[in-house]
């Protein structure tokens, strides 16, 4: 899986940018912003804290 940036996350999730940009940052993650590029691990992450995204 290539990289992906964190806004094309959020919008295919249904959440704001800023939301998970928040929330990749509670779970330990280091991400500036909403055009940072995340790793695979990182998007499955998200994946599971948005069960019903």
């Amino acid at each position: 899986m290539a990289k992906v940036r964190v806004h094309e996350l959020a919008k295919e999730l249904g959440i704001t940018s800023k939301d998970a940009v928040t929330k990749l940052q509670e779970l330990g993650e280091f991400v500036r912003s909403a055009s940072s590029t995340i790793e695979a691990p990182v998007v499955r992450k998200l994946r599971n804290a948005y069960p019903d995204a």
